[in-house]
């Protein structure tokens, strides 16, 4: 059909669209030979194929393309196709041909399966959130699928409409009968710029999710989740709603200004908007949270301990250095040749990498190289995790803050480090008669404590039943960031 059709009416018609959907078959042509005269025939022919293709009886069965009729016509055998006009001159003959056919072909009137669509609207209603549009596209099909014949348009659309706001109210009701008047309150306040700023409200600081790589950029994306939790971004129920309604809620939430906000009707719908919105927050700041964990431990401490031992290792052998720089000049004139001539005979590459090193010279390298500088070097890791040890000030900025505030859970494989952590953040906020340097041995779980940490943990001159607090800490960090990468402890998130 072409474009200018629509419901309850047909588009211009071409010959293709009249032979694949208006043609009269066997049970069709028995039906219409019942009819005595021809206009009386094309007419009940007309309603015949109106309300296969349409879905419903017109209330001029002659508002047809012309096309149509003549094609009816011609299947009939009917010459002068005008005498339809003589069809509706009587009303009841109309109606009588379109009880016969709804009877005859078994379509069930509207009024039978209004209240079953009713209940189907406000269902989907619930369920998807879809447009208008949509929803009354999809009504269209649930009525055309049960061969039940479809109302007028606008009645169709106010079941529509109703239908909508009923799926929107439940969902409405669903996130907002758990909020207290105080909740509601808070939330809506969100907002309100605070007091002494005209322009910015609280959700829009709370949407900003940017964090310096920082013990203090840790610090405020800690802060904003706090205040999140605080607005019961954790505690807030969102299971009974599909999680679609949720996203979208929350799509709009995050994307709409404050005062597009404000201006939503009714407060329900403003005050749900808001509870996907704190909720879906909550589990982004998380996200932020522990990424920005990850950061910090992945470039401000574990590399830079790397690299300071590497360094250190460097300093205390000049003579690596020496020969590693000559072997790297031979690797680089290997790597710029094959590059630029793929086919290079490898007498011609050595002959280029003697201008640099001669062989003799490349083979000292390498002995020099496997001696000072083994694959399994102890001492190169053993002052890595002491360099590692000496950066706990970065640390106990917001190891105390994050373990407060993120609810942490754990597998069985990862709760000792969990216990172990939350252990930690309660000393590092106790007062205690040990000199800061010590933790009291009683208080660690020394099953944790392997490897290169051992001597570092229990390092000599240490005083009777404590171990180093710095080493401790940081050995039950690495241990914590890794399982947090492997999901035996993990976070809880806003739509889990």
């Amino acid at each position: 059909m072409t474009d200018e059709g629509g419901y309850g009416r047909f588009g211009t018609l071409s010959r293709v669209e009249l032979e694949r959907f208006f043609y009269l078959d066997d049970e069709d042509r028995r039906l219409i030979a019942g009819r005595r005269r021809d206009y009386n025939r094309l007419g009940f022919a007309l309603q015949v194929v109106t309300v296969r293709q349409l879905g419903m009886f017109l209330a001029d069965p002659l508002d047809v393309p012309p096309e149509l009729v003549d094609y009816l016509a011609e299947q009939l055998g009917i010459e002068d196709s005008s005498c339809v006009k003589q069809y509706t001159e009587r009303e009841k003959t109309k109606l009588e041909h379109a009880w016969e056919i709804q009877h005859e072909y078994g379509l069930t009137s509207y009024s039978e399966v209004e209240a079953e669509l009713a209940a189907w609207v406000a269902d989907q209603a619930w369920v998807s959130g879809d447009g208008p549009k949509a929803t009354f596209a999809g009504a269209v099909d649930w009525l055309r699928n049960r061969q039940a014949l479809l109302p007028g348009p606008r009645t169709l659309e106010r079941l529509v409409t109703e239908g909508r706001q009923t799926g929107d109210q439940r969902l409405w009701a669903a996130l907002t009968n758990q909020l207290s008047a105080g909740s509601a309150t808070a939330l809506l306040a969100l907002l309100d710029p605070p007091e002494g700023k005209r322009r910015v409200s609280e959700l829009e600081r709370l949407r900003k999710g940017v964090f310096r790589n920082s013990s203090k950029g840790m610090l405020d994306a800690l802060d904003r989740l706090a205040d999140l939790i605080a607005l019961g971004g954790q505690s807030l129920d969102v299971s009974m709603v599909p999680q679609r309604r949720v996203i979208g809620l929350a799509t709009y939430g995050l994307s709409s200004k404050a005062p597009a906000l404000r201006r939503l009707q009714p407060r329900d719908n403003r005050l749900a908007v808001m509870v996907a919105t704190v909720k879906t927050l909550s589990g982004r700041a998380t996200d932020d949270v522990l990424e920005l964990f990850d950061l910090l431990m992945v470039t401000d401490l574990m590399s830079k301990a790397e690299r300071a031992s590497r360094e250190e290792k460097l300093h205390r052998y000049p003579r690596v250095s020496r020969n590693a720089g000559k072997l790297a000049a031979a690797v680089k004139v290997l790597l710029e040749m094959t590059e630029v001539e793929p086919d290079i005979s490898l007498e011609m590459v050595w002959d280029l990498i003697e201008n640099t090193a001669t062989k003799s010279e490349l083979r000292a390298a390498v002995a020099v190289i496997d001696e000072l500088v083994p694959v399994d070097d102890a001492e190169l890791a053993e002052h890595r995790l002491d360099e590692l040890a000496g950066r706990l000030a970065t640390v106990r900025v917001f190891l105390p803050a994050m373990m407060r505030t993120v609810a942490f859970g754990a597998t069985a494989e990862g709760s000792a480090v969990l216990a172990a952590m939350k252990v930690l953040a309660e000393l590092m906020t106790k007062k205690t008669k040990l000199p800061a340097s010590w933790l009291d041995a009683r208080q660690v779980d020394h099953d944790l404590i392997g490897g290169g940490w051992k001597r570092l943990v229990y390092r000599e001159g240490r005083p009777p039943e404590t171990v180093d607090r710095a080493a401790y800490t940081m050995c039950v960090l690495e241990q914590f960031h890794r399982h947090l990468k492997h999901r035996t402890i993990f976070a809880p998130h806003s739509l889990a």
